[in-house]
């Protein structure tokens, strides 16, 4: 079994709020929803992420590092999604123009200022 992007931004919420209630209201979900995102979770690393008692929830040595590397993949997922939709909306990418040399001395410059204008 692996784990999700959805369970691992559980997991970063319950990190940062300390807190399942609260980690549930940030992210839209019921408090049971996330606790069993945190078990499936622990479940599948094979360890307890968090400590928990009637009043708090702490990251555990194990949980630490776990936090850190699914900080990594959200981050490195969502900014890879970023720099796709920019790709798509022709944002960022690259443009190759082949052209004679009296084309590219004369015609192409006012083109390419033309081109580049709205896109800088």
């Amino acid at each position: 079994m692996n784990v999700t992007l959805d369970q691992l931004r559980v997991t970063l919420a319950v990190a940062q709020t300390s807190s399942f209630s609260d980690a549930a209201r940030t992210l839209h979900l019921t408090q049971p929803a996330v606790t069993r995102a945190i078990r499936t979770v622990e479940g599948v690393v094979g360890c307890p992420l968090f400590t928990r008692t009637t009043r708090r929830v702490e990251l555990t040595t194990e949980g630490g590092e776990f936090v850190a590397v699914a900080a990594r993949i959200v981050r490195e997922y969502d900014d890879g999604l970023r720099r796709f939709d920019a790709y798509q909306k022709a944002e960022r990418g690259s443009l190759t123009i082949a052209a004679l040399t009296s084309l590219a001395e004369g015609v192409l410059p006012p083109i390419i200022a033309a081109f580049l204008a709205p896109r800088p």
